[in-house]
């Protein structure tokens, strides 16, 4: 008769420490570090490229570039908020810091775009009122991002902040 055997199968932090990687490992964090810097990046682009053309004297203008920058923001968001954890998660206090200060900075300026925002609202609706539907629903969504947003950012500052004091 055979004997019985337990086999012990290797769970996935294991596994994942054979090719270079584990929970919690600096290779991971610098890696998402990298990822998010990436995003970042990537979603600066995409606001910076909504303000071209300028045409700051036109109310249409600010508006859609406004509500185009509000749709920009989760890539943004998620490029901040990724540095800012990965940060945390190497425990590298000026990494920390300086990703709080961009986010704290991030959510300041989404509270003046969504004010700047909300003043072109009115006058838009006013000079196109075929496409009212439309318009309101833009701005619904563009508030609705930049208050989000906004508060994901200002919140992850102070998380920031707390830790670095630690």
């Amino acid at each position: 008769m055979s004997q019985s055997r337990i086999i012990v199968n290797e769970g996935p932090a294991q596994a994942g420490s054979r090719r270079g990687f584990s929970l919690g490992s600096e290779r991971g964090w610098k890696t998402l570090m990298g990822f998010a810097l990436l995003f970042a990046a990537i979603g600066a682009l995409d606001v910076a490229l909504a303000f071209y053309p300028t045409e700051f004297t036109s109310v249409e203008w600010r508006f859609s570039t406004l509500a185009a920058v509000s749709s920009g923001l989760p890539l943004l968001g998620v490029g901040l908020i990724g540095w800012q954890v990965a940060a945390i998660g190497l425990a590298d206090r000026g990494a920390v810091v300086s990703a709080a200060i961009v986010n704290a900075v991030a959510s300041v300026v989404m509270l003046v775009g969504m004010v700047s925002f909300v003043f072109t609202i009115g006058p838009v609706l006013v000079a196109a009122p075929e496409v009212r539907v439309g318009l309101e629903k833009a701005a619904l969504k563009s508030i609705v991002f930049w208050l989000l947003f906004g508060t994901m950012h200002g919140w992850a500052s102070l998380v920031g902040f707390r830790f670095a004091r630690k």
